[in-house]
């Protein structure tokens, strides 16, 4: 008998097929199972997670009268956690499950009233199972709560200081657990509340938690929070963890961009950010532009104020606790990114080694700790000099005076881009760690460091040239000449002291003239006219650098100087907002002085008025 070979193969392959069809559709159809229900309550939302075998499939709608969620899970084996219990808080009242047919779980959450409601998947991470996370949110409470944070701003004006005080982790996220299943939340939520406390027994500052119970907040909106109150320092506390079980030791970051300080540094920051992944954060929660404009915006005095405060915050922890780092490490710690207050990270001390955790649980090791807090925050205030900011301003405001970033493009030379944005070559090496042997790179991203306002006195450093220090307080090289009874033909000595403001004599009588603002002019602009600086022009009206010029307002100038007129010769190719990016004025400015409307065309040659 003959064999068919093609048929015979036809066969098998068809078996084949068969087969795998019948092995994945059997895995497909594997059921699931709910192994755990937990809940977490925050002033604002609730968070229901539920503990899974593998990723499930699900239905969600809503019912009224009363407002219920409610839930369908799909292919699960019917078994249904015990630990249910009533919740009863401001959100939710209680969560009912019911086997349903076909391998359904039927989940009931009953709720005060209509809430808003997410719900999204968890991977398996550490040793934490597949997870589905419900939050529901009040926007009623949302709104409430931000009103009584933002509220607190009006303590500035007395001048009080606003310290907000971050307990890490929280909620789902436990942050380190030791072998004796201490949990790194529960530590450093008591010391936290113990150092507001202490905090608010100081005369002029006001403290605040950004959150006071067991609940997770994401890394982002721990600084929306201290933003909301208005914090001039925020201070985020956590608990260590080591392989080694006698490692212990206080340890105190900051922030960094360009990479961690050390290894040490580096492993500390991944440990704190991954607070998001393990207490969960909705895909969708990740803000692009937010992180573009920390990054455009990052300034170089807020960081060097962190780790002004965090050396003295060291200094005083050292009196009652050990230093595993005497110096602060520095490191890309997300919920340090806040880019206007100055911000630093406590490990307060290992939670592996048994010993430091159960001495960080003692009332007497929390209030001297919290002791160390406010004394470092107290002396920081002091050293610094800083000011109450009475409003935080808005990203939109705040552009023009806070530092960038700028991206080199070919053939660019740290020259060019001193002028460009009118900083010393020298603040630009020093901002960002240039030598002179240092080749700029396509690409490369240089921090703009802010320019300098006036203080008394500069001390002459090696290499310096007056130009470059000049530039640098934002003033011109003949005041500087003036003021120190220079020539041109004078050297400069290093360790000379030059003189950058004059006497209040000499202001007094120069305090006469005034200048009506009118609609579209900026400080600049009006500095140019004049031909004096910002920084002048803020010292003579009391300006701090967040308040913004109104139309119709008189604002004082300089009396020795008569406002000037400057005209422009339009070059080819260029464009009516570069030329008023240039001189400091806008569009609708330009337009007004040369009667120009949004139809006018802008043509090679033509001679614009710009004051």
């Amino acid at each position: 008998m003959k064999i068919n070979r093609k048929k015979l193969n036809r066969i098998f392959l068809s078996l084949f097929f068969i087969l795998a069809a019948q092995l994945i559709s059997g895995s497909s159809h594997a059921a699931n199972r709910l192994y755990d229900l937990r809940h977490w309550s925050a002033p604002t939302n609730t968070r229901i997670v539920f503990d899974l075998k593998h990723p499930a499939a699900y239905n969600s709608f809503v019912l009224s009268n009363p407002a219920r969620l409610v839930l369908d899970l799909k292919n699960f084996d019917g078994h249904i956690p015990k630990n249910i219990s009533r919740i009863n808080n401001n959100i939710v009242q209680t969560i009912r499950l019911a086997k349903k047919p076909e391998g359904i779980i039927r989940i009931v959450i009953e709720l005060k009233k209509s809430s808003d409601y997410k719900i999204f998947p968890l991977k398996k991470i550490d040793e934490k199972p597949p997870r589905l996370v419900i939050d529901i949110t009040r926007a009623d409470l949302e709104k409430t709560n931000q009103k009584k944070r933002e509220s607190t701003k009006s303590l500035k004006k007395t001048g009080n200081y606003i310290v907000v005080i971050d307990p890490g982790h929280g909620g789902e996220d436990p942050g380190a657990v030791n072998r004796k299943g201490v949990k790194e939340k529960d530590i450093v939520l008591k010391l936290s509340k113990a150092a507001v406390k202490m905090l608010n027994r100081e005369k002029g500052i006001r403290a605040y938690l950004t959150r006071k119970g067991d609940y997770f907040i994401p890394l982002q909106e721990r600084i929306t929070i201290a933003k909301q109150y208005g914090a001039d320092i925020f201070i985020s506390i956590h608990a260590d963890s080591s392989f080694s079980t006698k490692a212990y030791g206080t340890s105190v970051y900051c922030l960094s961009f360009k990479g961690a300080s050390s290894n040490t540094a580096r492993r500390a920051a991944r440990k704190e950010n991954a607070s998001d992944f393990v207490g969960g954060v909705p895909l969708d929660h990740n803000n692009r532009s937010l992180n573009k404009i920390i990054f455009d915006l990052v300034q170089t005095h807020s960081l060097n104020a962190s780790l002004t405060l965090a050396g003295t915050m060291l200094q005083e922890i050292s009196k009652v606790n050990r230093l595993h780092k005497k110096t602060p490490p520095q490191a890309n710690f997300a919920v340090l990114r806040a880019p206007d207050i100055p911000s630093i990270l406590i490990e307060t001390d290992f939670i592996s080694n048994q010993k430091r955790a159960n001495r960080m649980q003692t009332p007497w090791f929390q209030a001297e700790f919290s002791k160390c807090i406010t004394s470092a925050v107290v002396k920081f205030i002091k050293k610094t000099g800083i000011q109450p900011s009475i409003e935080k301003t808005s990203v939109a405001s705040q552009i023009n005076d806070q530092p960038r970033l700028h991206r080199i493009k070919r053939g660019e030379t740290l020259s060019g881009i001193s002028k460009k944005y009118n900083v010393s070559v020298l603040s630009l090496k020093k901002a960002n760690r240039l030598s002179s042997k240092s080749v700029l790179k396509i690409g490369q991203k240089l921090i703009i460091p802010q320019r300098k306002y006036l203080s008394k006195y500069h001390t002459v450093k090696r290499g310096e040239s007056l130009s470059e220090i000049a530039s640098e307080y934002n003033v011109s090289v003949n005041s500087l000449m003036k003021l120190n009874r220079m020539t041109p033909k004078t050297t400069l000595k290093i360790g000379t002291r030059l003189k950058l403001k004059p006497d209040q004599k000499t202001e007094k009588k120069q305090i006469v003239g005034y200048h009506l603002v009118k609609k579209g002019e900026t400080l600049s602009g009006i500095a140019l006219q004049y031909n004096t600086t910002v920084n002048r022009l803020r010292e003579l009206n009391a300006l701090s650098p967040k308040m913004t010029l109104n139309a119709g307002t008189n604002i004082r100038v300089p009396s020795s100087v008569k406002p000037i007129r400057k005209y422009h010769i339009v070059k080819k190719g260029e464009t009516l907002s570069g030329i008023a990016s240039k001189y400091s004025t806008t569009i609708h400015r330009l337009r007004s002085l040369n009667n120009m409307t949004s139809k006018t065309i802008l043509k090679a040659n033509k001679k614009l008025r710009v004051f």
